[in-house]
């Protein structure tokens, strides 16, 4: 038909953008239901995840329950060096499913020990089945917890442990 076509393949080349240092938050959900297995694999999960940690991240590692049993296990709170956060894990290993969970108020907790400086990378890893029985969260209240966390640019990752899985509350945030 004649017609002439002309094609164009454009390719900068563009510089690796640096990783950023960043600050992780390895929520461990302790609670009844993740008795025998699931706390298990979340404590090997959780030392996994500090041991591959650069020496510019910042860690914390929270057992999460009600809301009175619910802390931060690094030794004197906040986010700490790799070295410091694996203090954590003394009390890790020593705890012991039970209660429920009121998982807006952990991640509300753990959102504040964030400084929000745009050089790190905010992280919250949840390791668990995603309940929250004790303060069940509808859509709405998902909806308004995950518009938060990206407000302040904090990351929410979440490995499903346990049975069964509140895919609502895991996928949702």
């Amino acid at each position: 038909d004649g017609s002439v076509y002309f094609a164009l393949q454009v390719k900068p080349e563009l510089a690796a953008v640096p990783a950023r240092p960043r600050d992780i938050q390895i929520l461990v959900d302790a609670s009844a239901s993740q008795a025998g297995a699931p706390l298990e694999t979340a404590r090997r999960i959780a030392k996994e995840i500090v041991a591959a940690a650069a020496e510019s991240d910042r860690v914390a590692i929270w057992a999460v329950s009600t809301p009175k049993a619910t802390r931060n296990l690094v030794r004197g709170g906040g986010l700490k060096n790799v070295t410091d956060a694996r203090s954590a894990f003394v009390l890790l290993d020593n705890e012991h499913a039970s209660g429920a969970v009121d998982l807006k108020d952990a991640i509300d907790r753990v959102v504040k020990e964030f400084d929000g400086k745009a050089s790190r990378q905010q992280v919250i890893l949840y390791l668990g089945d995603g309940e929250s029985a004790l303060n069940p969260l509808d859509e709405n209240a998902r909806y308004k917890l995950a518009a938060e966390l990206r407000s302040q640019n904090v990351e929410f990752y979440a490995m499903p442990l346990g049975s069964p899985i509140n895919g609502h509350n895991i996928h949702t945030l």
